[in-house]
Formats: C-alpha cells, structure tokens, sequence
C-alpha cells in the first residue's frame, strides 16, 4: 500500500496543489472562487487518466484525498463539492442566513418622534452603525466550525493525545488571501478508560506557518508534553496549562520524545506481521494463495519476526509444521496447510512494534488481527481476535476506510486506530479515533471534529 502526500503551494490568489503516491506524481490548479465558493481546484492534466499512467478509477479517489487535505489544512468549515468526471474541486461555505433590513427599518420608526435633529442624527447613526456591525459579523462573517486534527496522535499509559487546530472567523473581502487565516490551537486528550475526551486550548491567532512543526512529544507520567508555537506542558492529573516559568524551568533534553526518538514517524505497517509461534515447531500464518507456494513452502525458511507482505490480497489461516532446530535463527518449514474455509481481506496479525512478535492473548490463547470488509473501493478496517486454530472469538468494524487508516497505536489490552470515515459524496470525510478492546472486541469510537 504506497502512502500519498498532498502539498499547496500557494501564488497571490492562486496555486498548485501536487498529489504524489509512491512514483506517480499528479499537479492540480487552484484559485480563490466568489460567493459561496472558497476555493476551485482543476486537474491540470488530466490527459494522464487514459494514457496508462494512473489506474482506471483511481481519479474519483485522489480527488476525495485532495479535497479533504485542503479542508483539513485551509478550510475546515468547507464542503468539497467534487466532480470526478470533470476532474474538478469546489470548496463551499455553507448556507449564510439573510439580512432583515424590513427588523432594521421597523426599529428605526420607533423612534422618528424623538425630537430634535441632533438626536435624530445620533439615531441613525448609531442604527446604521449597528446594522453595519450586524452585517459584518454575522452575515458576511465565516463560521469557522469545528476544528481538525493536526500531526499525529501519541499514546500515552492513560490517554491518548493529539493535537487540534481551528480556523478562527474572519471576513472574507475582494482581495482576501488565505494568508490572512488565523487559527487557534487545543489539545485533544482521550481517555483510555473510556472516560470523556477533554479539550484544552492554549493558543489563538496564529498564522498558519507558525507551528507547521507542532507535534505532541509524550508523557513522562505527570505532565503531557507538546510543541506547537513554543513549548508547552499539561498536568495529566488537573489538565491545566503549565505556567510560563515552570515550561522555562525544564530541561528539555530529558523531555519525551515521540516514536521513542526515531528519525523517521512510524508507518502502520509496522505494526502488521504475516503469522506467530504457537509451539517450538508450529506456525501459524495469514497467507494468500501465492505467498504460502512461494514464501512459506516446505523447504523453505521462516524467522519469529515476519512482517506481513503489503500486497492486497484474500488470505487464510495457514499452520505450519517446523523443525525445532532455529540455526542462525532460522527454522525450516517442513510442512504448511491451510485451515479453515474463511477468507480475510488484507489480513494481517497486530504487535507492538517492527521488531516485536505478534500481540498474545489468554484465555485462550490467541492473538489479534486487522483486516478489511471487502475488497472494494469504501471497505472499511476490522479487528478479530483469533485463537490457535484459526476460530475467530470476536470481529469488530472500526468504521475507518482502510485505505485512508493513518495510524496504528497499539497496547498490552487495547489498539487504537486513527483515519476517516468511508468518502460520502459532497462531504468531507470525518476523522476518528477508534480504541478497540483486546478482550471484549468492543470499540469505541471518538469524532476528531472539535
């Protein structure tokens, strides 16, 4: 599965926007709209659809990527309105409410008997200074509706932790620029206990360049720790804010530091390995078809850390007879037969990390897997607990497109998932913070629209 990056370049009232997956590479066009509209983004070159370069209906998809990175970035609020056939992006404000210049003028009667010129005066100037406020700040003024995700989420021992970032209201003009946004910026904190998620804000009119490094550092048990246009610190036990002194007093090279101080951030393949040890001399493996011929057959070679292939594929449970001997840590398959009859969309077992063993479960003894509700374009992750013989104990849907699943986080007893929703038509799709109990199956699903 190739990761794709959006980024927007931005030129006086226009710009380019670059969609770039694995090698291939697509550029689109954008402009500043009028009205209702906020942004119109074109394909420029949408030619390279039906010469090879792209997949047939992978347009409808990128268009649906773009569109909601742009909201995520610029404009929260906004709906992207997408036409995949016309290879076009509109980003709309949604309905404005009407002036009421018949209240207005009603308001102004009542007071035409007041005598005097001064005072009429200094009434209609006050009654068209207040219609003018009016105007401008509720019917022009754009609602800058709830907030986003910004970076990625850090688990924590007690809560998971991400940070948010909100357009604030502005009033747009005839040669506004998004350069003149300003955002303010919270952290979301949610309990793994179930209890409810907690917003905390600390900062507000910030330009948009300002904090494009902002990432939430971890916990070091008391305070949660994050960069964001300075650094900052929140008590776990209170959730206030640290004073400025106490954040100056810190030694921060002994703060945490996120993916353990790895360069690069963690990808969620990761997280996925292709079977597990359930003996000295047994294995047991997701495999498609080809892979258990080609990878795992008699003959061959298999290690206690395998990370599962990225290809798609259905795969099945397969168990595997090994010779015991693990010379150069190594054991030699000598036999490998599928059981059951079920059949698992880019399945998968879960671990703790790229150089763990999959994730094992008592009573019974089992272990945990992700996989997909189907093959097609809107399928969704799910989670199965599965135990030796290849019995699925619980599955539960996350609700998450898997192929927009953007983190894996995963626990001794719980694994969190980070992504969007399936794309609805007109809409952008809602991101979600997914915490799925190892023993139970149950999952709890929290909106990161704040």
């Amino acid at each position: 599965m190739h990761h794709h990056h959006v980024a927007i370049t931005e030129d006086g009232r226009s710009g380019t926007i670059t969609y770039t997956e694995g090698a291939l590479r697509i550029d689109l066009y954008w402009e500043y709209g009028g009205g209702d509209t906020l942004v119109i983004i074109q394909l420029r070159d949408a030619a390279r659809w039906s010469d090879g370069t792209w997949p047939d209906g992978k347009r409808e998809e990128v268009l649906r990527r773009v569109a909601d990175a742009v909201v995520r970035q610029k404009a929260p609020k906004s709906r992207a309105m997408i036409d995949a056939a016309g290879g076009t992006i509109e980003l709309v404000q949604g309905t404005r409410p009407d002036p009421q210049p018949q209240q207005a003028a009603a308001w102004v009667g009542r007071y035409r008997n007041l005598k005097g010129k001064l005072g009429l005066v200094v009434l209609i100037g006050g009654v068209l200074a207040t219609l003018l406020f009016w105007i401008k700040g509720k019917v022009f003024s754009i609602d800058p509706g709830k907030g986003a995700p910004l970076g990625l989420a850090v688990r924590t021992d007690e809560h998971i932790a991400i940070l948010m970032q909100e357009l604030e209201a502005y009033t747009p003009t005839l040669h506004r620029s998004g350069a003149d946004d300003t955002y303010r910026l919270s952290l979301l904190l949610v309990p793994l206990d179930g209890g409810a998620p907690t917003l905390i804000p600390f900062a507000e009119g910030l330009d948009g360049n300002s904090y494009q490094l902002a990432k939430v550092l971890g916990s070091d048990g008391r305070t949660l720790w994050f960069s964001a246009h300075g650094l900052h610190g929140v008590d776990l036990r209170t959730h206030e804010l640290l004073s400025a002194e106490q954040v100056q007093a810190v030694d921060q090279s002994q703060l945490p530091k996120p993916w353990g101080g790895a360069p690069l951030e963690p990808r969620t393949e990761q997280y996925l390995a292709a079977g597990l040890f359930i003996g000295h001399d047994t294995w047991l493996g997701l495999h498609t078809d080809t892979e258990a011929q080609r990878d795992f057959k008699p003959k061959s070679h298999v290690k206690r850390v395998v990370q599962a292939n990225e290809a798609r594929g259905e795969r099945r449970f397969h168990k595997g007879r090994l010779d015991p001997d693990s010379s150069g840590a190594y054991h030699t398959i000598l036999s490998m037969a599928p059981i059951g009859d079920g059949r698992y969309v880019d399945a998968a077992f879960l671990r703790m990390d790229d150089g763990a063993e999959p994730i094992r479960l008592t009573a019974p003894p089992s272990a945990v897997l992700v996989h997909s509700s189907d093959a097609g374009l809107k399928r969704t992750l799910k989670v199965a607990r599965v135990d030796h013989e290849g019995h699925l104990l619980w599955d539960a849907d996350t609700g998450i497109d898997r192929s927009t699943l953007q983190q894996i986080l995963p626990g001794e007893t719980s694994t969190v998932f980070v992504g969007t929703r399936p794309p609805v038509e007109s809409q952008v799709s809602e991101p979600l913070l997914v915490i799925v109990d190892h023993g139970t199956g149950e999952a709890r699903t929290v909106s990161l629209w704040r």
